[in-house]
C-alpha cells in the first residue's frame, strides 16, 4: 500500500468516525421519540432516512455537513410540534384535530424553513438542511397524514426562498 492511499483511506475514516458521533445525539432522539409515539414502521423508516442521510452530509462535509447540523435543529420544530400539542392537552381527537395539526406541522415547517435559510451560506447547506429538517419533521407529522406533511414541507420551502430572499435584498444594499 502506498503511503498517499494509506494517508487518504485514514483520512476518510476519521470523517465517518467524526459523522458517526455527530450523529448519536439525532438517533437517540428519534429513538425516544419513536418509543414516546408508539411509532409505526413508516415513522421508524424515516427516522431511519434522517440519520442515514444526516451521516451521509456530515461524513462529505462543507455546505452539507453544515446544513445537516442545520436542519437538524431548524427540524425540532416540526418533528416535536404535535408531542407538544398532545402534552397541552389538545391531542389529535375530536372535530378540530385536522386543522390543529395541520397548523401546527405547517408552523413548524416555516420556523424550520426560516432557520435553514437565514442561517445557510451556501446552497448546499440550504439544501441538505431543508432536506434534514423536513425529513426530521415528517416523522413527527406523519401520524396526521399526507396532507399535513405535504402542508409542513411546503412551509419549510416558503419560509427557506423568504429567508434566501432577505439575504439577498440584505447583501445588494450592503454591496
Amino acid at each position: 500500500m502506498n503511503t498517499t492511499s494509506s494517508i487518504r483511506s485514514a483520512y476518510e475514516r476519521g470523517r465517518w468516525r467524526d459523522a458517526t458521533r455527530d450523529a448519536v445525539p439525532l438517533v437517540a432522539l428519534f429513538t425516544l421519540v419513536l418509543v414516546a409515539a408508539d411509532a409505526g414502521l413508516v415513522q421508524a423508516l424515516l427516522a431511519a432516512t434522517v440519520g442515514v442521510g444526516f451521516l451521509v452530509m456530515r461524513w462529505r462535509g462543507l455546505g452539507w455537513g453544515r446544513g445537516a447540523i442545520l436542519g437538524a435543529v431548524a427540524g425540532l420544530a416540526p418533528l416535536l410540534a404535535p408531542f407538544a400539542l398532545v402534552a397541552n392537552g389538545l391531542g389529535c381527537a375530536g372535530p378540530n384535530c385536522a386543522s390543529w395539526c395541520i397548523a401546527l406541522c405547517a408552523s413548524g415547517g416555516l420556523v424550520a424553513g426560516l432557520v435553514v435559510g437565514l442561517s445557510s451560506r451556501s446552497w448546499s447547506a440550504l439544501v441538505g438542511g431543508g432536506l434534514v429538517a423536513v425529513l426530521a419533521g415528517a416523522v413527527g407529522c406523519w401520524p396526521m397524514g399526507v396532507t399535513t406533511m405535504v402542508g409542513m414541507g411546503g412551509a419549510l420551502v416558503v419560509g427557506e426562498v423568504v429567508a434566501a430572499t432577505l439575504r439577498l435584498v440584505a447583501s445588494w444594499r450592503m454591496g
